[in-house]
This record gives structure tokens, C-alpha cells and sequence, in this order.
């Protein structure tokens, strides 16, 4: 009888060992797949995924203007390049390559009298690169107003 009973309770134990490896093995899978999704560049809407990640994973701002658009729409037409150049900046924490950066306005935000609030590629470059870098002087090469104050918010002053 006693021996009956250790087998039962063997069962059980390797059962539940069975159960808690699945579950590790799950949790595991789930840490991957979110991992696989939170690093490297993500590709920008409309953009040709190949050229993009060849760009950016390479750090060769030339391949930025190779980058075929997929959408027919001249609001986008240097979209792709310019965050490109921006992801590639950002990287190497250059701020010497948002230069190349068409300037061109974002577009037209509702709400915003003038588009040239919303400010262009060119000024989230140096906005993000300026908040890497802890580097305030980037703020003044910002022309956009709007992208101009977070920036300068980043650094304390108040946002107006």
C-alpha cells in the first residue's frame, strides 16, 4: 500500500512539473516575441520595408534616398527619407546628419492655424538628438514652434 501511494504522489509531482516547464516555456516564447517587436527601427507606414531596414541597419544615410514610397501621396514624398536620415542621426548621435534632411512642413494638423507649427522632419531630428544628447543648444536649430517648445520644455523652460 505504501508503495501505491509513492507512485501517486510521483504522478502528481511530475505532472506538475510538466505544468510549471509549459508554463516557463510560454512565458519565455511571449518575452521573445515581444523582444523581436520592441528592437531594431520600425519601418514607417508606406515605406519599402527592405530598403528602410537596409539603411538604418547599415547606418548609411546615402541608401536613405533609394527608399521606394508605397503610397501615391505627395504629402509622404520625403517621409521615408527623412526618418531614415533621423533613426540613422539618432543612432550615431549625430546631429550634424539632420542637415541632410529635406526641410518640408509635416502638414497640416486641425486645430493649428499655421502648418509651419507642426514644423518639419528636419526639427524632430534635432529635437530628439538635442533630448539624447542633453544637448539644449539643439533646440535653436529648431524652426518649428511647436517641436521647438517640447524641446526647450525638455530642458525646463515652460511650454507656451
Amino acid at each position: 500500500m505504501v508503495k501505491s501511494h509513492l507512485n501517486i504522489n510521483n504522478m502528481n509531482i511530475i505532472k506538475w512539473l510538466i505544468v510549471v516547464f509549459v508554463i516557463i516555456l510560454a512565458v519565455v516564447i511571449l518575452v521573445v516575441v515581444f523582444l523581436k517587436q520592441s528592437i531594431g527601427p520600425k519601418v514607417p507606414l508606406g515605406c519599402s520595408e527592405k530598403e528602410y531596414l537596409e539603411a538604418v541597419n547599415t547606418r548609411d544615410v546615402g541608401l536613405c534616398s533609394k527608399i521606394k514610397l508605397q503610397v501615391a501621396n505627395p504629402y509622404y514624398s520625403n517621409m521615408c527619407e527623412a526618418q531614415c536620415i533621423e533613426s540613422i542621426a539618432i543612432q550615431k548621435s549625430d546631429p550634424n546628419l539632420c542637415e541632410f534632411i529635406i526641410v518640408k512642413d509635416i502638414g497640416y494638423v486641425e486645430g493649428w492655424e499655421n502648418p509651419s507649427e507642426v514644423g518639419s522632419y528636419r526639427d524632430f531630428c534635432y529635437r530628439f538628438l538635442a533630448e539624447k544628447l542633453n544637448d539644449r543648444s539643439l533646440c535653436d536649430k529648431v524652426k518649428g514652434s511647436a517641436p521647438k517648445r517640447m524641446c526647450l520644455y525638455f530642458f525646463g523652460e515652460p511650454y507656451m
